[in-house]
C-alpha cells in the first residue's frame, strides 16, 4: 500500500502506539523489515501467508533448510510437523471451550440443525 510510517495511517479506531512499535520491531526481529522500516523481500514473501509473521517465517525457514537437504523423505517430514504446528499454534486453546448462552437457551442445551 506504499505507507510509509504506520502510525501516521488514518485507523477507524487506532491501536496504542505501543502497539505499534511493539510490532515493528517484531518484524524486524523476523526480517520481515529492514532498519528503515522498509517491506525486505522476505517479508513479501511472508505476507501471502494466511496466518501471523512468527508463523509464516518458521515455515519459510524450513522450506529453506529443505533446499539444502538431499533426503527429501525427511525433509517432507520436517515440513509436515512445521505446518501441523502453525496450524495448531494459530488456534486458541483447543482444551477451553467457550460457551455462547443466550436468554432463551441459559444453559446451552440448543442444538444446532444443519
Amino acid at each position: 500500500m506504499h505507507i510509509g510510517k504506520v502510525a501516521n495511517f488514518p485507523f477507524p479506531t487506532p491501536p496504542e502506539p505501543t502497539a505499534l512499535v511493539e510490532a515493528e520491531r517484531c518484524l524486524k526481529v523476523l526480517e520481515a523489515l529492514d532498519v528503515k522500516g522498509r517491506l525486505t523481500p522476505l517479508g513479501k514473501v511472508m505476507a501471502q501467508f494466511p496466518m501471523t509473521p512468527r508463523h509464516s517465517r518458521m515455515l519459510l525457514t524450513v522450506i529453506q533448510m529443505m533446499q539444502k537437504v538431499k533426503d527429501y523423505t525427511q525433509a517432507n517430514t520436517v515440513l509436515a510437523y512445521a505446518s501441523a504446528a502453525a496450524a495448531a499454534l494459530s488456534l486458541s486453546n483447543p482444551f477451553v471451550m467457550e460457551f455462547e448462552q443466550t436468554q432463551s437457551d441459559p444453559i446451552g442445551l440448543k442444538q444446532e440443525v444443519f
